[in-house]
């Protein structure tokens, strides 16, 4: 029985060189790498894909997870000081080699403001809860507020960060997409959950 192959193709990526490679450059290079790392691939008559057989593609995939254990291990940490903290929100994912924060209310980016050093006075809603326009100023406060005690603990900068206002979420409450971050402003994150900023 044959195993199940999985086509990999290659596309030109940004990069320092003053020249990106080409494709048929590319895959060699793709190539020459998994083969010393035991992954054997077969390439097409023109050179610039290759396809894998199924072992093998379980076998990239594990050596793409242990290559990624570092970020794996700062989400882990990561959803455990959330939960420790008792805030009310998703845990955290990996995407694109980051981690993701996702959505949270403007109650939770307050209570996480603080816990990242923000004054707490500042994360007070000073409004009435009814009134909607000075429930979104109160919301984009909560916003920069959040997103500069994330920037002040972590030195990250969140290129994802925005905030919805309920009335645009179709009805749902107002939230603030934090966005992802890097594995270094991660783990610099879990420590200042777990010991201040």
């Amino acid at each position: 029985m044959s195993e199940t192959t999985t086509a990999i193709e290659t596309t030109p990526a940004p990069s320092q060189l003053t020249k990106a490679p080409g494709p048929v450059e590319a895959m060699y290079e793709l190539r020459t790498v998994l083969h010393q790392a035991g992954i054997y691939v077969r390439t097409t008559v023109a050179g610039d894909a290759c396809t894998v057989g199924s072992h093998d593609a379980v076998a990239l995939a594990q050596l793409v997870r242990d290559a990624m254990q570092e970020t794996y291990q700062a989400r882990d940490d990561l959803a455990t000081c959330l939960r420790a903290h008792g805030l009310d929100m998703s845990e955290p994912v990996v995407i694109e080699g980051m981690v993701d924060l996702g959505d949270v209310s403007i109650p939770v980016g307050a209570q996480l403001a603080v816990l990242l050093g923000a004054p707490p006075e500042k994360a007070v809603a000073e409004c009435d809860e009814v009134d909607a326009v000075l429930l979104w100023a109160h919301g984009e406060r909560i916003s920069e507020l959040l997103c500069e005690a994330l920037r002040d603990s972590t030195g990250a900068k969140l290129v994802d960060h925005t905030f919805h206002p309920d009335c645009m979420r179709c009805s749902e409450e107002a939230a603030i997409t934090v966005g992802r971050i890097d594995v270094q402003a991660a783990q610099q994150m879990v420590k200042a959950l777990q010991f201040g900023p």
